[in-house]
Formats: C-alpha cells, sequence, structure tokens
C-alpha cells in the first residue's frame, strides 16, 4: 500500500511500476448515489451534454417543488427559500457521500476481479511486464491516481496506463484516449488483441483514473442506444450481475495483450 494526498489516498500496487511495460488501473472505491444512471456516450459528445443537462435539471427539480410548497403553506418567502437550500443541500452530500447501490458495488467490482485474475493467472515469466495500480478515491475526482502520479513523475509521463473502467456483458470494447495514449508503445496491441474501438477523450465528459496519466488509456464495454454507442456504469436491477464467464473472457484477453508486448 502507499499512501498519498490530502485527504489521505491508499493506493495498492502490485509489482514494479518503474520496469513494467504497462499498468494496469483500476479505483477500488464504489460511487454513491445518483440521480439518473452514470452513462457515457464515446463519440457523441453532444449528447453526453444534453444528458448532462437533464441530470443537472432534475437536481434542482425536487428542492423547487418542495419550496413551492413550503411557499403554500407557511407564505414565508425565507422559510421557503430555506427549505430549498436545505434540500439542494441534502442532495449535494448524497450524491458525494451517499450509500451506494448494489448495481454500483458490481460496477465497481468487476474491473477489480479482472485485474486480480490477470496477476493470479499471467505466467511467471511475464508478470514484470505489468504492475497493477488500484486506486483510493477514484470516483471522487480520481484523487488517488492524481495523487501517486505526484509521486511517480516517470510513470506518469511515459508509462502506458490502462484503466479498466467498465466491464460488462455488452459485447464492444471501446479504448477512450488522447494523442499522447494513442502514441504510447503497447496500444496498438491492445487494439489489436482485443479488436477494440478507438474514441477520444476530447468527445466525452466523463473521466476516469486514465486521464491522470499523460499516456492514459480508458477500457469500457459498450452496448447499444439506438445505434450509439453508451457505456452503462448503473445496471439494471435484473442485470447487476456480470457473469463470472465474462469476467473470465476479459481476464483472458488482457493476457494475450500482455504476453503479445514485446513482440
Amino acid at each position: 500500500m502507499e499512501d498519498a494526498g490530502k485527504p489521505l489516498c491508499r493506493n495498492a500496487v502490485i509489482g514494479d511500476p518503474e520496469h513494467a511495460h504497462v499498468l494496469l488501473c483500476a479505483h477500488y472505491d464504489t460511487p454513491s448515489w445518483r440521480i439518473l444512471p452514470e452513462l457515457v456516450f464515446p463519440g457523441h459528445l453532444a449528447i453526453e451534454i444534453l444528458y448532462q443537462c437533464i441530470e443537472v435539471l432534475l437536481l434542482f427539480l425536487i428542492p423547487s417543488v418542495l419550496l413551492m410548497a413550503a411557499y403554500r403553506v407557511l407564505m414565508q418567502p425565507r422559510l421557503s427559500l430555506l427549505v430549498f437550500v436545505i434540500a439542494f443541500a441534502i442532495e449535494l452530500f448524497l450524491l458525494q457521500y451517499g450509500i451506494p447501490t448494489r448495481h454500483h458495488e458490481t460496477g465497481a467490482n468487476a474491473p477489480l476481479a479482472v485485474l486480480l485474475g490477470v496477476m493470479e493467472q499471467l505466467p511467471e515469466d511475464r508478470r514484470n511486464r505489468v504492475a497493477i495500480l488500484l486506486f483510493d478515491h477514484g470516483t471522487t475526482g480520481s484523487r488517488g491516481a492524481r495523487a501517486w502520479c505526484k509521486t511517480h513523475l516517470k510513470e506518469m509521463y511515459t508509462k502506458l496506463a490502462v484503466h479498466v473502467s467498465v466491464v460488462g456483458e455488452d459485447a464492444d470494447i471501446h479504448l477512450i484516449s488522447g494523442k499522447e495514449g494513442k502514441r504510447a508503445s503497447g496500444y496498438g496491441t491492445f487494439k489489436r488483441v482485443l479488436k477494440a474501438k478507438e474514441d477520444s477523450r476530447k468527445m466525452t465528459l466523463s473521466r476516469d483514473d486514465s486521464s491522470a496519466f499523460r499516456c492514459g488509456v480508458r477500457l469500457v464495454t459498450c452496448s447499444r442506444m439506438f445505434s450509439i454507442p453508451v457505456v452503462r456504469h448503473l445496471r439494471k436491477e435484473s442485470d447487476r450481475n456480470v457473469s463470472d464467464g465474462r469476467v473470465q473472457e476479459m481476464t483472458r484477453e488482457i493476457i494475450k495483450c500482455i504476453e503479445s508486448l514485446g513482440m
């Protein structure tokens, strides 16, 4: 474990990041409550902005309804405004510190299961090619990843860092990165072995731990909604359990990527 940052972030490091060819990352903290399911639309920035605007409007809707109800009952503008402020503050608190749903717990556990499976199943003579980083505070501004990078500047600037963000039953695999990530050594191997589609980080509002690295790449699974790719962080109740088969499949594919590095 490595402690860094303020407030304190506890990051787990498996392997030797300095000599590894690639860094595999995930966060182990669980997102809190959200008004709408967290959806990302790779390559469709306008749709993502519209979706975020709808969530902001809903954020103001409940306090506004309580404001009008309080005014009708109390007929006191100041007290009614106080009700609005308190309701809005409670919503903001829940967004930051609220209890996560079981759906979010599953969404956070699947990438961890993949990375731990990679380290367990990877042949001994290949383990020096990869280091695994499990970050704290990944859902609160990637504070754990940023704190780690401040103390490992060489790795931050030179290493390909693949953040396994979402592992679901969806068939399509997308790699979301900036220009530096696509130029990094090993990126082409991951793209080829995973048969992944490319998306630009500039075309999405969503940020994760990979954005803390100069050569960071976000790995997600996508489904289709009216022919538009969508990443679902929050899954339906009937679909909340990612199958062991899917986790094992993703584990094997990433191991193939690692074994192909340098060949």
